[in-house]
């Protein structure tokens, strides 16, 4: 009886050629919400998006497809995990509030890129913060950084607009999913996911409800049924054979070690 209880686990459990979970970016990808002004918000809704308020009295959008995708990618066994560049408690509650909550084994938010292991260029030497490659000094992004996403926001904010949330400069924080498991990042921004050596970073085309989202002539949503695919090559390939399906060239094949 257990011998047949066994080989019944094997034909039900999906064997991948790819170990490893899958992350996703939240703001611009999943959902809208931290650019969504009065005008945006105004716009969106004239569109047709359905807005929504979160527990934390933040408007947001799931956006369309989403459910589908991530239906999808967990019935085909696949374990989903969050990377945000956004703060825990917005993380949390848009997450429990809209109910993508339920898909992710778990949230990886600015937080985490705050951590000293994610300086550790010694352990991490494949690490984005060291192997990217920028033309401005770290002060230039500082002062950059500082005027168009804390003084810029701060005035919107002003404005009467609730979404928008200033911050302050957070530089060498840039994502590196293989610290947590996750070979494969799918990111609307491309400085996230750019000079990515050991890990595959997929663009995803960004979502800021102001236009309608396209589709294929079967009707469904574009953007996703390109994730789709990739998950479907993922589930017979190795990260590596996706890097290079991906990006015509090899990855660095580094054993990154993992915290927990």
């Amino acid at each position: 009886m257990k011998y047949l209880v066994f080989v019944l686990a094997l034909v039900i459990t999906p064997i991948f050629a790819y170990e490893g979970k899958v992350a996703f970016d939240l703001d611009e990808t999943l959902i809208e919400s931290t650019e969504l002004d009065l005008k945006h918000l105004d716009r969106a809704q004239a569109l047709g998006y359905k807005v929504e308020t979160s527990k934390g009295n933040q408007d947001y959008i799931v956006r369309p497809g989403a459910f589908e995708l991530l239906d999808y990618a967990v019935s085909q066994g696949f374990t989903l995990m969050i990377m945000t560049h956004n703060r825990p408690d917005y993380a949390k509650d848009i997450l429990e509030s809209s109910g993508l909550d339920k898909y992710f084994s778990e949230v990886r938010t600015m937080a985490d890129c705050k951590m000293p292991y994610n300086l550790n260029f010694q352990r991490f030497p494949y690490h984005r913060n060291k192997v990217h490659k920028t033309e401005k000094s770290d002060f230039e992004r500082y002062i950059s950084t500082f005027y168009h996403g804390f003084i810029e926001k701060n005035l919107v904010r002003l404005q009467g607009n609730k979404n928008i949330h200033p911050y302050l400069p957070c530089l060498n924080c840039d994502k590196y999913p293989p610290l947590y498991g996750a070979r494969v990042l799918f990111d609307n921004s491309s400085y996230n996911i750019e000079d990515a050596v050991d890990f595959a970073g997929v663009k995803v085309a960004p979502f800021y409800a102001q236009e309608e989202l396209e589709k294929l002539d079967s009707g469904e949503y574009k953007w996703v049924e390109a994730i789709k695919s990739d998950l479907d090559y993922l589930k017979n390939h190795t990260w590596i054979e996706f890097y290079r399906f991906k990006f015509s060239k090899d990855p660095v094949n580094s054993d990154v070690p993992l915290i927990k």
